[in-house]
């Protein structure tokens, strides 16, 4: 196989040289369910203190939970895809082309 931008036959895979990427050149990173946890925590503490702190609790417990769900659904839905790309990636050691070849 040979770079598509300069002809060169030094590639190598982006997993491989994982070290020394940019990062452009980085894997694709799953997102966090840590923030929506401690939200939710957060929600079930004012909604159990009860008076006025309900409303702060609800609106707390309903965001983290969209924020809970939405990483969830990147995670299972997009990241794979991404990754998958991510691990077909080359590139040229001469020019520093990167490109992709499954």
């Amino acid at each position: 196989m040979v770079c598509s931008k300069c002809g060169s036959d030094e590639i190598q895979r982006l997993e491989d040289n994982i070290d020394a990427c940019t990062p452009q050149e980085a894997p694709p990173i799953k997102r966090s369910l840590k923030w929506p946890g401690i939200g939710v925590f957060i929600s079930l503490l004012l909604l159990v203190n009860g008076g006025e702190t309900i409303v702060f609790g609800v609106l707390t417990l309903s965001s983290s939970s969209f924020l809970g769900y939405k990483a969830y659904q990147f995670n299972t839905n997009f990241w794979p895809g991404l990754y998958k790309r991510w691990q077909e990636s080359w590139k040229c050691r001469q020019c520093g082309f990167v490109f992709h070849r499954p």
